[in-house]
C-alpha cells in the first residue's frame, strides 16, 4: 500500500507542473532511491498527467475533501457559547442597545475596546432581532465561514494545484495554530473576521493583486486592526522587494503615521505616553502575555513549534513561495522585537497596546499548510525514512493537543527533534548502523508519547463528559483523516466520487455537526434568560453594581446591570490607566476572600493565604466601596443575615473543568441589609 500511496502522490504532484509543489522535473529523491526507481516513478507521472480523469470525478473528489475537512474543522472546534472575549464584544452590542445600563461598570467606565473597532455595529442589530445566544451562533457560524474561505484560497494561491492546496488546507484545519492564541477561533469576536479577511488579503497579494489586497486589510483594520497589522506589514514587505513605488509609499505611511502621532490623535498619541510604575505593576500581571519576559515555558514552546514548522516549509517550498514564508518570518521576528523593545523595556503604551505578539499568527498558519506538502514529500520521495515517519507520528500527537492540551508538552519536542532528524537525513550520508540507532531513538520517543496518552486517558476516566467529548472529537479527527490517506494511497478520484465514500464522508459530518454545540446548561441558560427571574431580581438593589461569584455574564447579560468586579473586566487595563487602578483596587479588596473569580485565570492569580469573609468585614467592604450594591456568592457566610436565591439550571466553574463546584444555590448579601443589620448589631 506504502508504494501505491507512493506512485499516486508522484501522480498527483504532476497535474500540473508549473504550480504543483514537486513536479516530474522538479523532484528531488534521496540518493538511496535506484535510478529505475525514479525512472519508475517519472514514467507513472507521465502516464497519469497524460491520460486525466472526468472532470465529474474531480468534482466529486472535491466534495469529499470538502466533507472531511469540514468535520475536522467542525472537531476540533466545537461551539461553547459566549466565553472568553466573546463576553466583550456581546457587552459591548448590548450597551449599544440598552443607553446608561452599564455606564457605571468598571468595563466601560474610562473607555472600552468598542472605539477601535465597528465589530458592535453588525453585531447590535443581530443581538436586537435574536438575542443573545442565537446572534452569537449565527455570527460565528458566518465568521467561521469567511475564515475558512479565506484559508482556501490563499491555499490555492500559494499551491495552485487543487489537490495540494486541499491537503494543505487539512493540515492547517487539523493542526493547532499560533503561540498564546490559536488562529480560527471557536467563538464570536472580531478576530475570527479579521483574520478571514486577511487570508484573503494575503493571497491577492500572491495573485499579483496588491491594490485588492489593500482594500481588503483596510476593511479588516476596521474590524480588528491589531490582527490586521501583521497583514500589512506583510503586503509592504512582499511588495518592497518588488516595486520601488511600494517603498515610497511605505516611507509615507511611516511618515504619515509620526505626523498623526504628534497631532495628538488617538490612538497613536500613546506613542509620547510611558507606562508609570502602578499603571504597569497591574499590566505585567493582569495583561502579561503582552510582555515577553512575563511568558512562561509553555508559551515559548508553543511559540517556538511555529518556527520549527516554518523551517520545515522553507526545505519544500520553491522560490516564489520561499519568499513569501520569509516575509513572514521577518514580520513574526519583527513582532516579537516589537513588543520585546517596546513594551518589556521601554513600557512604551502604543506599543504594548498594538499587541504584535500575534504578529505571528500568519505564519502559523502558512506553516501549518506547509505542512501538508511536506507529508507530500514524505511519501513521494522518502517512504522508508525513519525522520518521515518520525514526523508524521510527532505531528499526529501535535493534532491529538487539540484534544488533550497536555499532549502539547511531549508533541512540541518531538516535533523539534523530528525535524533536526529530518534535516540530517537529508543532508548527509548515514550508515546502517546510524539509522538502525536512530530507528530506536524514535521507536523509544514514539512509545513514551503513547504510554503518556494511555496514562492521561485513564485519569480522564473519571470526568466522563469530558472523557466522551475528547473521544468522540479525536475520533472524528481520526476517521476523517483516515479517509483522506486512503484516497491518496488509492491515487484516483474516481474511488473517491463513489457513493459509499461520500456517505461515509457525510456520515462523519452529520456527527460532527450534531455534536458541534457543546454549551454547558448553565451558558445556556446565562445566554437565553433575557430578564431576570422575579425571584432574584428582587433579592437585588436597581442599577446598582453587582458582583457576582464566579461569571460576569449573570449581572451582565441577565440582570443587565453593571458588574463590581470580576478578572474579566480587568482586560481594559492595558488600555486605560484609569480602568488598571481601580480594577486593581478591587482586586485587592476581594483577592483575599479566595472568591471564585481569582485562579480561573493566569492572568488573575489568587493570594496564598485567604481570610474568612466575616459580617465585619462585609460591612466594612459595603461601606468604603459605594458602587458595590449586593454580593452573589456561592457558599453562605457565617453569621450574616442572607437571602437564598435557587438557580434552575446547576453552575459550573468551565474554567476549571476537574474541580467540583457546581452548585444551583446561590447566597445574596446586599449591601443596605449588612450595613443595616451591622448597625442594629452595635
Amino acid at each position: 500500500m506504502l508504494l501505491r500511496m507512493r506512485e499516486s502522490l508522484a501522480a498527483i504532484m504532476a497535474q500540473r507542473p508549473l504550480g504543483s509543489l514537486i513536479s516530474a522535473k522538479s523532484a528531488q529523491f534521496p540518493a538511496s532511491t535506484s535510478s529505475s526507481a525514479r525512472r519508475h516513478i517519472h514514467s507513472i507521472v507521465r502516464k497519469w498527467a497524460s491520460t486525466g480523469t472526468p472532470r465529474q470525478n474531480i468534482y466529486a473528489s472535491t466534495v469529499y475533501f470538502t466533507l472531511l475537512i469540514a468535520t475536522i474543522w467542525l472537531s476540533s472546534r466545537p461551539y461553547l457559547g459566549v466565553i472568553h472575549d466573546s463576553r466583550f464584544y456581546t457587552i459591548q452590542a448590548l450597551s449599544a442597545l440598552l443607553p446608561g445600563h452599564f455606564n457605571d461598570d468598571l468595563y466601560f467606565r474610562y473607555g472600552s475596546a468598542d472605539q477601535f473597532t465597528l465589530f458592535t455595529l453588525a453585531y447590535k442589530p443581530a443581538l436586537a432581532a435574536f438575542g443573545i445566544a442565537k446572534s452569537a451562533l449565527m455570527l460565528t457560524i458566518v465568521g467561521q465561514c469567511l475564515w475558512i474561505s479565506g484559508l482556501l484560497f490563499l491555499s490555492y494561491s500559494i499551491f495552485w494545484e487543487g489537490r495540494t492546496a486541499l491537503i494543505a488546507v487539512t493540515m492547517a484545519v487539523a493542526l493547532p495554530g499560533g503561540a498564546l492564541f490559536n488562529y480560527g477561533e471557536q467563538f464570536l469576536t472580531p478576530r475570527l473576521f479579521a483574520e478571514g479577511i486577511t487570508l484573503w488579503a494575503l493571497g491577492s497579494m500572491l495573485r499579483n493583486r496588491p491594490v485588492r489586497a489593500l482594500i481588503l486589510l483596510g476593511i479588516s483594520a476596521t474590524i480588528h486592526p491589531i490582527m490586521t497589522l501583521p497583514g500589512l506589514a506583510a503586503l509592504f514587505l512582499y511588495q518592497v522587494w518588488a516595486r520601488r513605488a511600494w517603498r515610497v509609499l511605505t516611507a509615507l505611511a511611516a511618515l504619515g503615521l509620526l505626523g498623526v502621532a504628534f497631532a495628538g490623535i488617538e490612538p497613536f498619541a500613546r506613542l509620547h505616553e510611558s507606562f508609570d510604575p502602578e499603571w504597569f505593576t497591574t499590566v505585567r500581571v493582569r495583561d502579561f502575555f503582552c510582555l515577553l519576559t512575563q511568558w512562561t515555558a509553555f508559551d515559548w514552546l508553543k511559540t517556538a513549534n511555529v518556527f520549527v514548522l516554518a523551517a520545515l516549509g522553507l526545505s519544500v517550498a520553491q522560490p516564489r513561495q520561499r519568499h513569501f514564508l520569509i516575509v513572514l518570518l521577518a514580520v513574526a521576528l519583527g513582532g516579537l522585537a516589537v513588543t520585546l523593545i517596546g513594551g518589556d523595556f521601554l513600557h512604551n503604551v502604543l506599543l504594548v497596546d498594538a499587541q504584535q505578539y500575534r504578529a505571528i499568527w500568519p505564519l502559523a498558519v502558512v506553516a501549518n499548510l506547509f505542512v501538508g506538502a511536506l507529508f507530500l514529500r514524505i511519501c513521494v520521495d522518502i517512504p522508508r525514512s525513519v525522520a518521515g515517519a518520525a514526523l508524521i507520528f510527532a505531528l499526529s500527537m501535535l493534532i491529538i493537543s487539540n484534544f488533550i492540551r497536555a499532549a502539547a508538552l511531549v508533541a512540541i519536542p518531538m516535533v523539534a527533534v523530528a525535524a533536526l532528524t529530518f534535516f540530517w537525513e537529508q543532508t548527509r550520508a548515514h550508515s546502517q548502523h546510524a539509522r538502525l540507532c536512530l530507528a530506536i531513538c524514535v521507536g523509544m520517543l514514539c512509545g513514551t508519547a503513547l504510554y503518556f496518552l494511555f496514562c492521561y486517558m485513564i485519569w480522564l476516566d473519571h470526568w466522563p463528559n469530558l472523557f466522551w467529548q475528547t473521544t468522540r472529537g479525536l475520533g472524528l479527527t481520526a476517521a476523517a483523516l483516515i479517509g483522506i490517506v486512503v484516497m491518496l494511497a488509492r491515487g484516483s478520484t474516481q474511488w473517491a466520487a463513489s457513493r459509499v465514500n461520500i456517505v461515509f464522508a457525510a456520515s462523519l459530518l452529520t456527527i460532527a455537526v450534531l455534536g458541534w454545540d457543546q454549551r454547558s446548561p448553565w451558558t445556556k441558560f446565562v445566554e437565553t434568560t433575557d430578564v431576570a427571574s422575579d425571584s432574584l431580581a428582587s433579592l437585588l438593589p436597581e442599577q446598582k453594581s453587582i458582583y457576582w461569584e464566579g461569571d460576569v455574564r449573570m449581572p451582565w447579560f441577565v440582570l443587565k446591570q453593571p458588574s463590581y468586579f470580576s478578572c474579566a473586566q480587568g482586560t481594559g487595563a492595558l488600555f486605560f490607566r484609569g480602568t488598571a487602578v481601580t480594577y486593581q483596587h478591587r482586586y485587592d479588596v476581594l483577592r483575599q476572600f479566595r472568591m471564585l473569580d481569582f485562579g480561573q485565570e493566569t492572568s488573575c492569580p489568587p493570594t496564598q493565604e485567604s481570610v474568612q469573609l466575616t459580617h465585619e468585614k462585609l460591612a466594612s467592604i459595603c461601606l468604603h466601596e459605594p458602587d458595590l450594591g449586593a454580593l452573589v456568592l456561592t457558599k453562605p457566610l457565617p453569621d450574616v443575615p442572607t437571602r437564598e436565591w435557587v438557580s434552575p439550571v446547576r453552575f459550573e466553574d468551565e474554567f476549571r473543568p476537574f474541580e467540583t463546584s457546581a452548585t444551583d444555590r446561590f447566597f445574596v448579601y446586599s449591601c443596605d441589609a449588612v450595613s443595616l443589620s451591622r448597625a442594629q448589631g452595635d
